[in-house]
């Protein structure tokens, strides 16, 4: 289970002392979390949810005329995998309460068939320059925003009744020279900020925010001082933000425990907690826009314990530790260098398009 912004229900029911309490506890997606324990302080009573989150626990002891037991005294302590998750009053009798907690439900699959995985080396309505080599940003910036357009943002991406075509048009907008300015370079993250930024301007979304996770030289109004957390990045996911993953590919030299960067790559992540063929709390969900047929792939990262990355970008060489890393092949790696999510406004919170001089 992975721990981040989750929420945590429980509906507990109580009676006098005797009391048994009857609860279910469900995560952020209304689903139900096994293997909660719920302890009584100061004793030796827990119970533990069961596959539908459902749990029971019986306080016994004197009546409390004999005893002064006093149920506010006591607490429950909620906890998993030895990790606590929150404590709360033992409820008094007859009472009903309800709690939110931050747990992420350990997988998301909800958008993994509708975000969609363009391939950009596509020649149809004219392909892209230089074939589509370079065009992996664009692309990617366009799946989540085609998304988004059929989500609540239809100001986003013009409508043909071609979904393909409006995509491809799409695509071909974000990278020009108004917005990403995709070259022989490709797309760096400053101008994937940059082009997006203006982009949603352009389309009235001025409130959309704009962050970047990563060493990657990117303005100053996107940075945030930290290196891609994969816990931020399925909360975002989670909560429907675009997220796009730059992923720097390395040699690696096992002797000198060196990094060398020779090229990069941006992906959408979509989902987590799922190989596609059966649950894994590790794996994220991508869509790859240099596979063709395809339309979800699969990624484990783990995270550098040491070593150095090294190569021609601005920012290296630096200490590899605590960057993440997938295995591609027997001597290369897949290093996540950095991260872009995009908040949108609420669908509403939309200004005028103005008029341009």
């Amino acid at each position: 289970m992975q721990l981040a912004a989750i929420l945590l229900l429980c509906v507990i029911s109580v009676q006098a002392v005797p009391l048994t309490i009857n609860g279910t506890i469900v995560d952020k997606a209304s689903r139900p979390i096994p293997g909660v324990t719920i302890t009584l302080s100061n004793s030796d009573l827990s119970s533990t949810s069961g596959l539908q989150g459902e749990f029971s626990l019986t306080v016994t002891g004197n009546k409390p005329a004999e005893t002064h037991y006093k149920p506010a005294d006591e607490i429950l302590v909620l906890s998993k995998e030895n990790q606590q998750l929150t404590s709360l009053p033992l409820p008094q009798a007859d009472t009903t309460i309800s709690l939110q907690l931050d747990i992420l439900p350990d997988q998301f699959l909800d958008r993994i068939d509708s975000i969609p995985d363009y391939f950009q080396r596509d020649g149809a309505f004219g392909g892209f320059p230089l074939k589509g080599a370079l065009y992996c940003g664009p692309v990617s910036v366009s799946n989540s925003f085609v998304y988004l357009s059929r989500n609540g943002y239809p100001d986003l991406m013009s409508s043909s009744g071609n979904p393909k075509k409006d995509q491809h048009e799409l695509t071909r907008i974000l990278g020009s020279r108004q917005y990403i300015n995709t070259g022989t370079n490709g797309s760096s993250p400053a101008d994937i900020c940059r082009g997006v930024r203006a982009f949603l301007n352009d389309k009235g979304y001025q409130d959309a925010k704009i962050k970047y996770y990563g060493w990657r030289q990117v303005p100053s109004q996107f940075r945030i001082h930290s290196l891609p957390d994969l816990e931020i990045a399925r909360e975002a996911t989670f909560q429907r933000k675009a997220v796009w993953l730059n992923i720097g590919w390395y040699n690696y030299n096992e002797e000198r425990n060196t990094y060398t960067r020779n090229g990069g790559h941006w992906v959408v992540l979509v989902g987590y907690g799922h190989d596609g063929k059966k649950p894994s709390s590790d794996c994220l969900i991508i869509h790859d826009s240099e596979t063709k047929h395809r339309l979800n792939d699969y990624i484990i990262p783990k995270k550098i314990a040491g070593g150095k990355m090294t190569g021609k970008v601005t920012g290296l060489p630096r200490d590899a530790s605590n960057h993440y890393r997938y295995q591609v092949s027997s001597k290369k790696y897949g290093i996540i260098d950095g991260m872009i999510v995009v908040e949108m406004p609420e669908p509403n919170q939309k200004f005028p398009l103005q008029a341009k001089q």
